[in-house]
């Protein structure tokens, strides 16, 4: 039997879950990278590279790892959105220099494939 009251057991169970769960902040970042891969792979002409990926898996893979590898992922995330950030800039200059952004953007989703292939690969070891 707990010594607090009822209500103060659920506001502190509410607690200690949203303090073990900072992940869906990290899932809403992966899905807008999953978006922004998504249009970088519309920029380099790659039709079905758009489904690689998917928000759910990463979901399910956060949901298994241990905390060493949630912070990992969090680390991950935080490149791959820099990553994301600076690449987007130099496509919108290239464009708007009215250059063709096809090739750069094949280097820029390359590496956004391999980066988010690193973390996924992390979160499901062991």
């Amino acid at each position: 039997m707990s010594a607090l009251p009822p209500d103060d057991m659920r506001r502190l169970r509410q607690s200690a879950f949203a303090a073990r769960h900072p992940i869906d902040s990290m899932i809403e970042r992966w899905q807008a990278i999953a978006a922004n891969s998504a249009n970088v792979a519309k920029l380099a002409g790659l039709k079905d590279a758009t489904s690689l990926h998917h928000p759910d898996a990463f979901v399910a893979a956060l949901d298994q790892a241990s905390e060493w590898q949630r912070e990992l992922a969090w680390q991950g995330v935080e490149d791959i959105e820099a990553l994301v950030q600076s690449g987007m800039a130099a496509l919108d200059v290239l464009h708007a220099r009215g250059q063709d952004p096809q090739v750069p953007a094949i280097a820029l989703w390359r590496e956004l494939d391999a980066a988010q292939r690193s973390v996924m690969t992390m979160l499901e070891a062991l």
